[in-house]
């Protein structure tokens, strides 16, 4: 015979479950189920996943390494940050060698997937320099940003080279190749 009054053991990963958590539930659990396997294709296996089940949406969630990230699903890239196959060995990298107080520069920053990661491992006392020339990308950075709290990571739209001057080039901008012109 049950008690109605009795509390059971379920526990949920945020005390609100708003629309937007309960989508990325799936995501979460998909995530940790491809991390705990290792097989060939898991990157093809996640992008199928991706393409299927995940929404076609931007969502905030928190990455395996404990920052707070915007990612957007609709773009197949950002699927393989957040199941963690994007250069998985720079990631590495990151996390061996950056400490609380570090200051990290991300030149080429994209949409701040390093600069997130870094800004979580050098702490408040440290500081994370994101640069990038795309304004998508930074926009991108800024939400990540926001969402964060991130307080210690300074965002620089600029392109970066061996000499001043001025170059044309080719700025991505959701998928769809876009001239620019920049200042070096």
């Amino acid at each position: 015979m049950s008690n109605p009054g009795k509390k059971i053991g379920l526990t949920f990963p945020s005390p609100t479950l708003t629309p937007s958590r309960l989508r990325a539930i799936p995501l979460e659990l998909t995530r940790s189920l491809l991390n705990c396997i290792v097989i060939r294709g898991r990157y093809r296996l996640a992008s199928i996943i991706s393409r299927v089940f995940m929404p076609r949406e931007k969502l905030a969630l928190r990455h395996r390494y404990g920052d707070t990230m915007v990612f957007d699903f609709s773009n197949p890239h950002e699927v393989s940050m957040y199941f963690d196959f994007f250069a998985p060995d720079l990631s590495q990298i990151i996390l061996r060698y950056l400490r609380p107080g570090d200051c990290f520069i991300d030149c080429g920053a994209n949409i701040g997937y390093f600069s997130c990661i870094a800004t979580s491992l050098v702490g408040e006392g440290g500081q994370v320099i994101s640069i990038d020339a795309n304004p998508y990308c930074i926009e991108r950075t800024r939400e990540s940003k926001m969402i964060g709290q991130y307080g210690n990571m300074n965002i620089v739209m600029c392109a970066i080279g061996d000499h001043e001057g001025e170059i044309e080039f080719k700025v991505l901008f959701r998928f769809e190749w876009v001239e620019g012109l920049t200042a070096l």
